[in-house]
């Protein structure tokens, strides 16, 4: 959407969307047609016209975990066994078992270890730098939107002040036509 574009309302939704039979996909086409009126793509992003954020100030896991989350991956799903209880069986097999389960649980608790120390290695690395760098484009992010308010809000004064000249000149007209009806 270009910067000129606005939507000035988005339609109420409540539960019967999923309540009512097909009301969600009449929703969805009145909603894909006031964007194809407005000449604005669905997959058109409404901040495009926003600098994009440069990701080279991120530290490679925290990237690659930010890549993830953009491209809708689903994260890894999360694995309980190993901190279950063991269940204890008095034969050969159960007993094989239970040597697999604390093994597992063992090195489990040496990758949290180890992902905990390397968390803590990028803090102390990456943290001061970071998050003078974060800082530093959020500052820019806040002058680049009060520029636009301001934009806006001169904007919004134009348009106010030629309503106002357009109803001062419509009513100076009204009044002297109704000055004529009464004359005449």
């Amino acid at each position: 959407m270009t910067p000129s574009t606005s939507i000035q309302a988005l339609p109420y939704l409540d539960s019967e969307l999923t309540t009512v039979d097909g009301l969600k996909r009449r929703v969805e086409a009145k909603i894909a047609n006031e964007m194809e009126q407005m000449g604005v793509s669905r997959v058109q992003h409404y901040l495009g016209h926003r600098p994009s954020l440069s990701m080279d100030w991120m530290p490679p896991m925290a990237k690659a975990e930010w890549e993830r989350v953009v491209a809708g991956r689903p994260m890894e799903p999360f694995t309980t066994a190993v901190r279950e209880p063991p269940v204890l069986e008095y034969t050969v097999d159960g007993r094989v078992a239970n040597a697999d389960n604390v093994q597992a649980q063992v090195a489990r608790l040496i990758t949290d270890e180890m992902n905990k120390l390397e968390n803590l290695e990028m803090q102390v690395v990456y943290g001061p730098r970071d998050w003078k760098l974060c800082n530093e484009r959020l500052e820019r992010e806040v002058e680049h939107v009060e520029k636009e308010a301001k934009r806006a809000r001169d904007e919004l004064m134009e348009v106010h002040l030629r309503r106002k000249k357009s109803q001062l000149s419509v009513g100076a007209e009204c009044f002297a036509l109704e000055q004529q009806a009464r004359f005449n």
